[in-house]
């Protein structure tokens, strides 16, 4: 499950990526903030590291089990951020509860997911891990 939490936030980045990419000069005519050159590169980062750690997940990398919640705590903390800091209608800067709820419920589920007992045995089973790509 937790992999295609990772899977799916790196989804909803690159489908950023690519709407912010395609209507980059009606958003600039707009004076947006943050600007739209800062917003896809931002998004581009978070889709690479997303499905970066979506492979390192699959492929059973221990390391994993510490850097998936960390960078959801990173990642929820920017988003509120960019909330906090540029959103100018009420409605939207009234979401911010539910928005900090799910994130924390993300992070929540990943710390136990990855951390229980019964899967310390998928990372550390050499047995178990997929075969090398070279």
């Amino acid at each position: 499950m937790t992999l295609w939490v990772v899977f799916l936030l790196g989804g909803c980045n690159g489908g950023r990526v690519m709407a912010i990419g395609l209507n980059r000069r009606t958003l600039a005519a707009f004076h947006t903030t943050p600007a739209p050159g800062l917003r896809l590169g931002m998004a581009l980062f978070w889709t690479v590291l997303f499905w970066s750690l979506a492979i390192a997940l699959w492929r059973k990398r221990p390391f994993t089990r510490i850097v998936i919640p960390s960078l959801l705590g990173l990642y929820a903390l920017s988003e509120l951020g960019l909330l906090f800091l540029f959103a100018q209608s009420t409605p939207a800067r009234n979401g911010w509860l539910v928005n900090a709820l799910f994130y924390g419920l993300i992070i929540l589920f990943s710390l136990w997911a990855l951390n229980r007992t019964a899967v310390k045995p998928y990372f550390t089973d050499h047995r178990l891990k997929t075969k090398d790509w070279r």
